[in-house]
């Protein structure tokens, strides 16, 4: 998640903030996939790779200049300069993971102690620019605190599925020799039936010599898999409160500004973060009280009453889920999301004729899309196919609310209506009894 950034009393800070906050996140953990060679100015030529030394000098150079920009006053010239490290380092990482993938080298776990340095470099700044009552400062830090937090938990994350797959890495390896060696052999020319066979067998040989040598070590696998996950929830728990505890701080920093507005955006965000905490460790009861505290702080919150009702309906309590939908119902007549949740909800307490209803809603909301479409339009037709095939699979949720409510003969008129509006989805309609 990304936060906009507060702006500062300072004229270097303002300039600089959103890139020094660019930067050190995509340095440490790169960003979107982008190509590691410059633009060719002919199609199909194919440019040399950028070496590390270039990339090196370059995001040296712009480093050497921000700062001495910074040091002279000329922020604008400094902000021209830092806003050129951000792309070197993509470069930079970009390089590294397809020289890593090329070489195929076992996975290894990113050191984690980079991300730990900098949310104690920036909380201690944070804490500082806090004493001194320099406000905004102060967000902006906590700010960029928050995003590193957050990209120091997705890190963990992917170090636990690099730590799996090393795991069983040399095993996978040598199956890949195998079968290499394998489909070398069999790729002969006119191969002997007899030759083939003793090929087969070779290969039967080598796949057995390969499970006796790894089998005995896969329950210790199993072992070390649950010890690793264990400390990574532990590592991404503590990130997480860390993350959270940063909102409230920014939220009061707000409060104390006299910025009602942002700190009860913050406040939210603290009681949606915890409340999905508990939700992922299916303690529902903590989750629910997490969104009626939010709710009565912000009784028009329209996430808080979705949360909610998702927590309600894990709890089996649709009655209750059902009044949170209505509520959003009024604010969103048109929401097709919540006429579906409803009719489910509905579906569960048999109440079929309201159930059959939303669904029937949602049918005429879709089918007026096709009288939306612009007369003369060049792509009208594909697009009211679309609208068909969408209005089939609607038509195929009612007919199965249908033969629940014991309703045959309406549901096969309404079956047969979505395979006259795209006869392809005829193998996913249901047998009426």
């Amino acid at each position: 998640m990304f936060f906009s950034h507060a702006r500062s009393a300072h004229t270097g800070s303002r300039f600089l903030a959103p890139i020094l906050l660019g930067v050190l996140v995509v340095g440490l953990t790169g960003c979107g996939k982008q190509s590691t060679h410059p633009a060719t100015p002919g199609a199909g030529d194919e440019a040399p790779a950028i070496s590390q030394d270039s990339l090196n000098d370059a995001l040296a150079l712009r480093l050497k200049l921000g700062e001495r920009s910074m040091k002279a006053g000329a922020f604008e010239l400094a902000s021209i300069e830092y806003q050129g490290v951000t792309p070197l380092l993509n470069q930079m990482q970009m390089s590294q993971r397809q020289l890593q993938e090329d070489q195929e080298k076992k996975p290894q776990p990113q050191d984690l102690k980079p991300y730990r340095n900098a949310i104690e470099s920036h909380r201690k700044l944070a804490e500082r620019f806090m004493t001194k009552k320099e406000h905004d400062l102060a967000i902006a830090e906590y700010q960029l605190l928050a995003n590193l937090l957050q990209f120091a938990q997705s890190r963990v994350q992917q170090n636990l599925s690099a730590d799996i797959q090393a795991l069983s890495w040399d095993e996978n390896l040598e199956r890949r020799k195998v079968d290499e060696w394998y489909q070398k052999e069999i790729g002969v020319k006119n191969l002997p039936e007899k030759q083939r066979e003793a090929i087969d067998k070779q290969h039967g040989e080598k796949l057995e010599k390969l499970r006796n040598k790894f089998d005995p070590i896969r329950d210790k696998q199993v072992a070390n898999r649950e010890q690793l996950q264990k400390a990574s929830d532990e590592q991404i728990q503590k990130f997480r409160d860390d993350r959270i505890a940063i909102y409230e701080k920014i939220a009061a920093v707000f409060k104390e500004k006299g910025d009602d507005q942002q700190s009860k955006s913050y406040t939210s965000m603290v009681y949606q973060e915890r409340a999905s905490m508990y939700q992922q460790n299916n303690d529902n009861e903590k989750a629910m009280e997490q969104y009626r505290a939010w709710l009565k702080d912000d009784p028009e919150s329209y996430a808080a009453r979705s949360g909610l009702a998702q927590v309600l309906i894990a709890m089996g309590q649709w009655d209750k889920a059902e009044e949170q939908y209505l509520w959003q119902l009024k604010k969103s007549p048109d929401n097709q999301g919540i006429l579906s949740q409803l009719a489910r909800v509905y579906v569960e307490q048999k109440k079929w004729d309201a159930a059959v209803q939303q669904h029937r809603a949602i049918l005429d909301m879709t089918a007026r899309q096709k009288t939306r479409i612009p007369q003369g339009d060049p792509g009208a037709d594909e697009r009211k196919k679309q609208i068909d095939r969408e209005m089939a699979y609607q038509y195929i949720e009612l007919g199965r609310v249908l033969v629940q409510a014991s309703r045959g003969d309406e549901a096969k008129k309404v079956f047969d209506k979505a395979k006259t509006l795209s006869p392809d989805v005829a193998p996913q309609i249901p047998s009426v009894p």
